[in-house]
């Protein structure tokens, strides 16, 4: 219920707005040019499209209008495939889970193979090492939420964990060890993160909205701004972003949230 909306809204305002203020193209072209078209067909998070015609195109940044966008369609996919699990006997979907699990693990060490052969096959940009890795997170994470009643997360685990990657790297497997690493460094964060970052962090939950308009407005910082280094440039689109993340809580995600609630 959170993912569509504030992405729709940002492919909109990127493409109706933004995009005709600054591209290079005269205003009438611009609205009638192809890649206007098919730039709105990322608010469908099927696939996403990242220029705008006439857009950026001496931006120091590339001419990817909102990057981040990227992930937005794996994470939807990926909600797709759990809806579809629900269809499956309960004993057996869990089972169906680890073999995923296993079996995108094995496909990790044949990646090369595997992407030249999706290039072939499904599309010359096919990228596989989203599939390999951040679907494998997410199946962890769903796994981690099905056993949560049993799992119990110790202090010891962050030393552990500390020395483990450690030797990972030392022996050149960390890309591998991550599978397990990150997720088990993600738990105990979240079991026992601080205090004092509990209380700083805001009650309306900005991330997603930092997220979605985080790229464009660092595109129009940095061609417009002009800001005279990377901290700069951070700070100011921190600065700037904090207000549209605002505006995409309090009148996007959270009414959406509250259907969400109504509904069930």
């Amino acid at each position: 219920m959170r993912l569509y909306p504030a992405a729709i809204a940002a492919v909109l305002v990127t493409a109706c707005v933004i995009g005709p203020l600054v591209t290079t193209l005269p205003v009438a072209s611009y609205f009638t040019h192809p890649m206007f078209f098919q730039y709105l067909q990322t608010g469908s998070l099927i696939r996403i499209y990242f220029q705008l015609p006439g857009v950026f195109t001496h931006s120091p940044l590339g001419t990817d209008v909102n990057t981040s966008l990227w992930s937005l369609s794996l994470e939807w996919k990926c909600y797709a495939g759990l809806f579809l699990l629900s269809f499956i006997n309960r004993n057996f979907r869990w089972k169906l889970v680890y073999g995923l699990i296993l079996l995108l693990f094995i496909a990790h060490f044949f990646d090369s193979q595997l992407e030249s052969l999706g290039k072939q096959m499904i599309h010359p940009a096919f990228n596989l090492a989203p599939y390999l890795q951040l679907v494998v997170f997410f199946l962890i994470g769903t796994l981690c939420y099905h056993h949560r009643e049993n799992l119990k997360i110790h202090p010891w685990w962050i030393p552990a964990i500390a020395v483990l990657a450690f030797l990972s790297a030392w022996f050149g497997v960390l890309q591998t060890a991550l599978f397990v690493l990150l997720p088990a460094s993600v738990l105990c964060w979240a079991v026992s993160g601080n205090r004092l970052i509990h209380r700083l962090t805001p009650k309306p939950d900005l991330s997603y909205g930092l997220y979605v308009w985080g790229f464009p407005v660092e595109q129009l910082t940095a061609n417009y701004l002009h800001p005279t280094s990377p901290g700069h440039l951070f700070v100011l689109v921190i600065l700037l972003t904090t207000p549209l993340a605002c505006l995409s809580w309090y009148f996007i995600e959270s009414p959406t949230l509250k259907t969400k609630k109504a509904v069930r």
